[in-house]
């Protein structure tokens, strides 16, 4: 089905569009080509932008998406995006920062020219900070996983957090039980190195890997832009 988007767009072009055509979904679609079957009955999200990849898991038969997006603007694209779909009733918006620790403040650094480089780690060359509530990933999924008793499909696209995110620990551990499959974009841990990294494996990916592997999981690894899946 047609999965509709109004794009945010760069800072310096500040006219934006509605975009009605899969042409636009490629990211999504490179996604959703690794994962081993129909679209997930339960998808989270982490580092949703406007919503492309949740938004078209949810138009396109997922039973119910969580769309996770700390950045204020990219967010109240997000919302609309929700409303323009008409599903509502299908995806839950949280505005919200994903790390190791729930309910700190933190700075989150915005690329001026980029409204998809928004990182927790480094000041990016142009751009701003905006302060960000933290939810740790085990807090963000517990509630989901107590509801619909899994997570079919975990994406993370976090600009370099993805470390600190999944730093081993038994909480975390315990909590990735109940996930079928991961997709991770991996970044160099640094925001301003992040900007020509691809075909390279990023330094940590590798340590990323191993503790899904301790885990269980199945690990593979796809690119251009260097991305980890970890399947049960």
């Amino acid at each position: 089905m047609m999965t509709k988007l109004a794009l945010q767009p760069r800072m310096s072009d500040r006219v934006s569009h509605i975009i009605q055509t899969e042409t636009h979904l490629g990211n999504a679609k490179e996604i959703f080509q690794y994962y081993p079957g129909e679209m997930p009955d339960v998808l989270v999200d982490i580092g949703a932008h406007i919503g492309t990849v949740g938004l078209f898991a949810a138009v396109n038969g997922s039973r119910f998406v969580y769309c996770v997006e700390p950045e204020y603007s990219n967010f109240n694209f997000l919302l609309g995006n929700i409303i323009a779909n008409k599903v509502e009733h299908r995806v839950s918006p949280l505005c919200m920062a994903i790390a190791n620790k729930s309910f700190e403040l933190r700075n989150l650094y915005v690329d001026s020219n980029n409204s998809g480089m928004r990182s927790l780690n480094a000041p990016y060359r142009d751009g701003g900070i905006q302060a960000v509530w933290t939810l740790s990933l085990e807090d963000l999924l517990r509630p989901v996983i107590q509801k619909f008793g899994k997570v079919d499909f975990l994406k993370v696209d976090v600009e370099g957090t993805e470390y600190e995110m999944f730093t081993p620990r038994d909480t975390l551990s315990d909590i990735l039980k109940d996930v079928q499959y991961i997709d991770i974009e991996c970044h160099e841990r640094l925001a301003t190195s992040q900007l020509d990294i691809k075909d390279l494996v990023p330094e940590q990916a590798p340590v990323l890997s191993d503790y899904l592997k301790s885990l269980g999981f199945t690990v593979d690894s796809y690119g251009p832009h260097y991305h980890i899946t970890a399947k049960r």
